[in-house]
């Protein structure tokens, strides 16, 4: 994976999830993520569209942009691959902390409070492994046409 896409995907906590609705037509959302051992890990509530959604067609892309990141705005990574569903107890009660910790970095305290919250049968845990994997850094572009 590129560099700048391995440091967008650590660095930052939101994405926007896109999927194939049942007519064929395209959906997405932005949901908050946590980078792990090469996935993109998310939560859902059971039943809804977007789960639906998935399970019917786990062909998913994924955007993370570098804005509010050190790495600066223009600066993005899309991913193509899929999703699956995981609802083993080992994985959720892995998933739920360090993703309460990714939303609320500053309060250790109410990062428990909503990994306890969230740890309830309605709210799935998405694992996204990407397939393909494209960068783009307008920062280095820009860097390249100046020095045509």
């Amino acid at each position: 994976m590129d560099n700048l896409a391995g440091q967008l995907l650590v660095q930052q906590n939101e994405c926007t999830l896109c999927w194939v609705k049942a007519d064929g037509s395209p959906a997405a959302t932005i949901v908050s993520y946590v980078w792990h051992e090469g996935s993109v890990w998310m939560t859902a509530v059971a039943g809804s569209g977007r789960v639906r959604a998935l399970q019917r067609n786990p062909r998913a892309a994924v955007v993370v942009s570098g804005k509010g990141t050190p790495l600066g705005d223009s600066r993005c990574v899309s991913l193509q691959g899929t999703v699956q569903l995981r609802e083993e107890h080992a994985i959720r009660d892995w998933f739920f902390p360090a993703f309460a910790r990714a939303v609320l970095p500053g309060s250790l305290k109410g990062a428990a409070m909503m990994a306890g919250m969230m740890h309830s049968p309605e709210n799935l845990v998405l694992q996204f492994t990407p397939q393909h994997v494209i960068p783009w850094d307008s920062h280095k572009q820009m860097a390249m046409a100046n020095s045509l």
